[in-house]
């Protein structure tokens, strides 16, 4: 649905020079749109007050459940969450104003909710689903990311259509080249032993949201170096941050122990310890 679309990207570029002998000025081009989801208006379309006929697949809440797994479909405080042969009851308590003008006008309630199945988005470390600690896992890998909302400056610059070498018109998911940083240098070399890459996303006039991320390492890439890279990349590519309007830090563990067996919540994506290192995007944040 257009509605849910917030901004689209006809292609999509990727930068891997100073690698297997590739120029580093040269742009790999997918044939391939890009767009970046409107959570608003994803959220407007699956709730039934989107719904003229009141049929709709989907009910927004907002609130959080209070359980907490004790042991296999076990869970506390009691009675929060309870399984049976036809399906689950759980209890939900909505979030409560806490700043604005709405602050303290809505208090908190609890809801009880019936599915015939949970399925658990909370992330890695979920309290729903336990894990399975009788075979051993490696310990998880990290993916790691700084990023921000930025307003250049583009006064002196001639070409609006770019940004330093990145084209307004496409969505730049992958630039891994280190040519910012001085060869044999101490950064080049933790670079190319703990790489990370830069995302670039152009929103509109002089507003570009920009991510050094490292795809996985395990010790996981600090967030402090990944905002250093960031900046000397950026300013090595002549492009001039005049304004940070947001920062974004990003922890995805990556890998872990399975969930235990024969739960019936079933976890998904970090929750089932399943998270696939090129698809990481939170859509709540999206």
């Amino acid at each position: 649905d257009d509605d849910c679309i917030d901004r689209a990207w006809s292609k999509t570029d990727c930068y891997f020079g100073g690698s297997f002998d590739i120029p580093a000025e040269e742009r790999m081009r997918l044939d391939r749109a890009y767009c970046r989801i409107d959570r608003d208006g994803l959220r407007r379309c699956l709730s039934p007050e989107n719904d003229e006929g009141g049929k709709a697949r989907y009910r927004v809440l907002r609130a959080r459940h209070v359980s907490k797994a004790t042991s296999i479909n076990i869970y506390s405080p009691a009675g929060s969450l309870v399984h049976d042969d036809e399906g689950s009851t759980i209890l939900l308590q909505s979030k409560p104003f806490s700043s604005g003008e709405d602050r303290g006008k809505e208090p908190a309630t609890t809801t009880r909710v019936r599915a015939k199945l949970i399925i658990d988005c909370t992330g890695h470390e979920s309290r729903l689903v336990l894990k399975d600690d009788r075979d051993s896992a490696p310990p998880p890998g990290y993916q790691i990311a700084y990023g921000m909302l930025a307003k250049l400056n583009e006064d002196s610059i001639p070409d609006k259509t770019r940004c330093g070498p990145y084209d307004k018109d496409a969505m730049t998911l992958f630039d891994y080249r280190t040519d910012h940083f001085p060869p044999d240098s101490l950064e080049a070399s933790k670079a190319e032993t703990a790489p990370t890459f830069m995302y670039v996303m152009p929103l509109n006039d002089n507003r570009v949201f920009f991510e050094e991320t490292s795809l996985v390492a395990r010790p996981a890439v600090s967030f402090r170096e990944c905002k250093d890279r960031c900046r000397t990349r950026l300013e090595y590519l002549g492009i001039t941050v005049e304004d940070i309007e947001e920062e974004e830090y990003c922890y995805i563990p990556m890998g872990g122990p399975l969930p235990a067996r024969d739960q019936r919540v079933v976890g998904f994506g970090g929750a089932a310890a399943m998270v696939h290192p090129s698809t990481g995007y939170h859509l709540c944040r999206a």
